[in-house]
């Protein structure tokens, strides 16, 4: 599952993660909510096909927020993401750990880029109400 911004990170203004300090986002397993489902998340380019260093294992990583209806809220500093050029980058990436076999049911929601000194409202908590699930 991505968020990007298609050909941007190698053009002037459109660089989605230059002077970043952290990303923030709701998640949830449905296959089992309330615990991490097995995905990595990247920052990444794949239009000029860089990568930050770190491929962070979202089970590793304590959330925020944690609700009873199984949605988790995360914030993940820049820094984290070990990456000497963020203002290139243009891609979040969540993907399945490897070797894993099946498939995975998440969502995601109220993905925010947060900016040092940005007057930013806090990502507001997944709505129950009126979602289905994929199939339904």
């Amino acid at each position: 599952m991505t968020w990007a911004c298609r050909e941007c990170g190698s053009k002037a203004g459109y660089q989605p993660f230059a002077d970043v300090g952290s990303v923030t986002f709701w998640m949830l397993n449905q296959g089992s909510p309330g615990s991490v489902p097995p995905v990595w998340l990247q920052l990444n380019n794949p239009d000029i096909e860089k990568a930050c260093n770190a491929k962070l294992d979202m089970s590793t990583i304590t959330p925020d927020t944690k609700q009873a209806d199984g949605w988790m809220k995360y914030t993940i500093p820049m820094q984290t993401f070990d990456c000497p050029n963020p203002e290139q980058m243009n891609q979040l990436l969540w993907n399945t750990k490897e070797g894993l076999t099946s498939n995975i049911q998440m969502c995601l929601d109220n993905v925010q880029i947060n900016r040092p000194g940005a007057p930013t409202a806090s990502p507001a908590a997944p709505a129950a109400a009126g979602r289905r699930l994929l199939g339904e």
